[in-house]
């Protein structure tokens, strides 16, 4: 396989072209051709104008179309394993086009054209340091001459691979889109050496022009007529070469181009298809003058096979450019077997394609990586021959027509009825009825120098177009009848246009709508014949029915008004609102009106002006639905303070609707689904108003829909010290209830009872530590108060005074057991200090005033004993001193 290296742009092959768009507007096309190796190439380039003759040395820019295009001569299946793809080995190609245009007003013989840049591939073979070679490709024309004239172009790459050993047949497909004579040179490559002018492509010994690369015979054989060239190359190379393309119009040089071309010989097994049989086979409609060329006269239909086959037995595929060479020309391609195929190649040339025309047939296999592909070149030479041309058909009474005949010097016309000259090669006939002419010429060869024309004397087509109605308001519908008669007898053509309101038919009897006075033209062709007419159509201008309405985007009941505001002078009107109420308004306007409900409402307005004609004109109201406000909450009562999570289940409203609520204790919110807190009791009004985005709005009040009442406050006193000690036997305690805003109580005693008693009365019957709470609630809440512990003992103790002063003045007067705490029974006694028993009790609660029969005793000390016996079961002896003082 042959290496590829990189060195600057690596062209492998270029051709620049023209085609003229105006007569001194020309369109060029450069394209490029490189090997993905290399610097990318510009998406612009300068192409260089010389005309030495008028003193015109300029140039103008080319800019690419669209993206590069990869055109590496591989099988499909290993387009993405070339070099243009990341991590490809094969040979890949890429296309580049360019096209840009130059304004000509000078008409110089010597144009040259011409793009150059630098540089090669280095891997060439057949040239010295080829990575720093130059590539130029240029075109000349001769504009003294040809005025207008497209260039030469190309229907195949020029990069072809071919493989080592094997014969190639290579054609480019060359032609001329106007149909001038091309002549094929094989020139040496031209190069960019950044000087004016060119400096030759130096071709390595013993490389040349005319053998640019090594070959089995030691030569090249080549086509000077159709450019077709036909080796067998010897040697694994890369080789550049290019081709001169001379134009000659009435064997005139008017200009040339020169191709560069790059061939890859790569060693390969595959066998490229070759031609099978003749050239011309099943030959119709043309003679064989030489090898590879025919001859076809004008008016002639031409057709011949062109067959191929593939010595590897791949699969083949044929085309050709004759389509594209021979104007009306068409090939058809026919598969026999996987290895053979036909191409049908039809063209009927006519007078004005006298000339010799290359078209090429391509043969390719489907081999991989590299399919075999050859060109084969086929000449047809159309001369000239006697043609009168094609029949003429003319209408009664202009029966005049200019005869033409081509191909020959000397002509003879008959017969002489309605000519006015019989010898001459343009007579004018001037038949009365149809004739058929003859001419003959001194043209001799191979085709005919007699031929016929026929002119065909057609009655008079004749139009009588009316309007059904000559006179209407502007826009009624009228019909059009064309009214034809006589003519060519080949039907009829017919077509309506207008100067006044656009129309346009081929309808015979077309009905329309003018807006204003309008001429309708028809024309009318049958055959030959060709007739115009027209009718008027008078269209009144109808009064104007626009009023207004304002506003058109409303609610419910929401008013509008409507006026008509032009002139009323001589008009009638009539409105029609449908749903409406008319609050007020008569006559042309204005008028006040509401619709009650939602919906889309037209309101109509008919103007009639005195001749009848009307026009109506209808506006739309947009009644736009009021919302349903409405809400619910959770919960609706309860204790103030009162947290409330209102729902808003308003329908109707849609986005950037908008809430106002009322609480009605003075607060409020604009949220959708607010949250609300009453801190003060009573029964409160809850009002929301729901509004649309256009301003529809509705309101939902819902009375002492909020029920608050004032939270329990809960207190309560009691007979009992908290913390104080109390013996089982006066455990028994008082409650007093104060709790505010409470109807029901419940009492917990810490000892496992209960009460629901207002003010309960409790007993202790156990020993312990009791915490009183009091639980107070009306029907939405409950608070608790709790009182501290009270303790309950079992006391075991009895306890006396050690004096104490009976003065009656009310502290400390009478001697006693002091805690009366757990005493069931109590006896004690008190003795003076001689022994005498001054007192005595047996009651628990008894006391003594220090008297003995009624009279006081002695200040001193005295001794007491007691006896007790305790709640808890037990039995006490106790005694001591108490001093008695005064």
């Amino acid at each position: 396989m042959v290496e590829f290296k990189a060195n600057a742009t690596h062209y492998m092959g270029a051709d620049l072209s023209y085609k003229c768009l105006t007569n001194d507007t020309v369109e060029f096309t450069l394209k490029i051709y490189r090997d993905c190796s290399g610097t990318t190439p510009l998406s612009s380039y300068p192409i260089n104008v010389e005309a030495p003759s008028c003193g015109l040395f300029t140039s103008f820019d080319v800019n690419q179309v669209g993206v590069e295009t990869e055109v590496s001569p591989l099988c499909p299946s290993q387009i993405s394993q070339s070099t243009c793809n990341p991590g490809g080995t094969l040979p890949g190609v890429q296309q580049w086009i360019y096209k840009g245009r130059i304004v000509l007003t000078q008409n110089c013989s010597d144009f040259l054209f011409y793009w150059e840049d630098c540089c090669r591939n280095n891997a060439i073979t057949n040239v010295n340091t080829a990575g720093s070679v130059g590539l130029r490709v240029e075109v000349t024309w001769n504009r003294s001459i040809a005025i207008t004239d497209d260039s030469p172009a190309f229907s195949a790459l020029p990069v072809p691979y071919i493989c080592q050993g094997q014969l190639m047949n290579y054609n480019h497909g060359g032609y001329d889109p106007d149909g001038d004579s091309l002549v094929y040179t094989m020139v040496t490559p031209l190069s960019d050496l950044g000087t004016p002018g060119y400096t030759p492509f130096q071709y390595t010994v013993p490389w040349t022009a005319n053998y640019p690369l090594t070959t089995t015979t030691g030569s090249v054989l080549f086509d000077p007529a159709t450019g077709q060239l036909t080796l067998t190359p010897l040697n694994q190379e890369i080789t550049c070469l290019a081709i001169r393309i001379d134009e000659y119009r009435n064997d005139t040089l008017i200009g040339s181009v020169i191709r560069d071309i790059e061939v890859v010989v790569l060693p390969c097994n595959n066998l490229a298809p070759t031609q099978a049989l003749n050239n011309f086979e099943n030959l119709q409609g043309g003679v064989i003058t030489g090898p590879n060329t025919i001859e076809v006269c004008p008016g002639s239909t031409m057709s011949f096979d062109v067959y191929g086959s593939d010595p590897d037995g791949n699969t083949i595929t044929l085309f050709s450019n004759i389509a594209t060479v021979l104007n009306g020309g068409v090939s058809t391609l026919t598969t026999y077997t996987i290895d053979s195929a036909k191409i049908h190649l039809v063209w009927t040339p006519s007078g004005a394609d006298t000339g010799n025309y290359v078209i090429t047939v391509t043969m390719s296999d489907d081999a991989c990586p590299v399919f075999g592909q050859s060109s084969y070149s086929f000449v047809i030479n159309v001369p000239q021959s006697t043609y009168a041309g094609p029949d003429i058909s003319l209408c009664w009474p202009d029966t005049s027509a200019d005869l033409l005949v081509t191909g020959g010097a000397v002509f003879s016309w008959t017969p002489s009825v309605g000519l006015n000259d019989t010898s001459i090669y343009n007579p004018t006939a001037i038949p009365i009825v149809t004739t058929t002419y003859y001419v003959e010429s001194d043209l001799s060869s191979n085709c005919k120098n007699r031929d016929t024309i026929i002119v065909f004397v057609l009655p008079a087509l004749i139009l009588n177009p009316v309007s059904n109605h000559d006179t209407v308001c502007a826009g009624d519908q009228i019909q059009l009848f064309a009214g034809i008669s006589g003519g060519g007898g080949a039907g009829y053509n017919v077509d309506w246009s207008s100067n006044g309101s656009p129309f346009n038919s081929t309808v015979t009897n077309p009905t329309t709508n003018p807006t204003i006075p309008t001429t309708y033209y028809l024309n009318v062709t049958s055959g030959s014949c060709i007739q115009n007419d027209s009718v008027f159509v008078f269209a009144r201008p109808i009064p104007s029915s626009i009023f207004t309405i304002a506003p058109v985007d409303i609610c419910p009941l929401q008013h509008v008004t409507a006026n008509y505001p032009g002139s009323t002078t001589g008009l009638l009107n009539t409105w029609t609102f449908g749903s409406g109420n008319i609050i007020s308004g008569n006559g042309f306007g204005p008028y006040v009106l509401y619709w009650n409900n939602a919906g889309v409402f037209p309101v109509n307005l008919q103007i009639t002006d005195l001749t009848g004609c009307t026009s109506n004109t209808t506006l739309s109201v947009i009644v736009h639905p009021n919302p349903n406000a409405d809400f619910s909450s959770n919960p609706s009562e309860g204790c103030a303070p009162l947290d409330i999570a209102f729902a808003n289940t308003s329908t109707g409203t849609g986005a950037n609707s908008t809430y106002v609520w009322d609480f009605g204790d003075g607060g409020g919110s604009s949220d959708s689904i607010p949250n609300y807190t009453y801190t003060n009791s009573g029964d409160f009004d809850v009002t929301l108003t729901a509004s649309t985005s256009w301003g529809c709005k509705d309101t939902m009040v819902k009375p002492s829909f909020i029920h608050v009442i004032d939270h329990v406050i809960p207190s309560f006193t009691t007979t009992a010290i908290s913390g104080q000690e109390y013996d089982l036997s006066v455990a028994t305690f008082s409650f007093t209830n104060t709790s505010q805003f409470a109807d029901t109580y419940l009492w917990y005693f810490g000892d496992g009872l209960t009460s629901t008693d207002v003010n309960p009365v409790h007993t202790y019957l156990n020993v312990g530590h009791y915490t009183v709470t009091l639980v107070a609630s009306n029907q939405f809440c409950s608070e608790l108060d709790t009182f501290k512990t009270i303790v309950i003992v079992s006391w075991n103790d009895i306890v006396f005074p050690t004096g104490f002063s009976p003065n009656n003045d009310g502290d400390n007067d009478y001697f006693k057991e002091l805690y009366k705490k757990g005493v069931v029974t109590l006896n004690y006694k008190i003795y003076n200090r001689w022994g005498k028993l001054v007192f005595e009790s047996s009651d628990p609660n008894g006391s003594w005033n220090g008297k003995l029969n009624g009279e006081d005793c002695e200040i001193g000390a005295y001794i007491w004993e007691a006896s007790a016996t305790m709640l808890n079961g037990n039995h006490l002896y106790k005694k001591g001193n108490v001093t008695l003082v005064r």
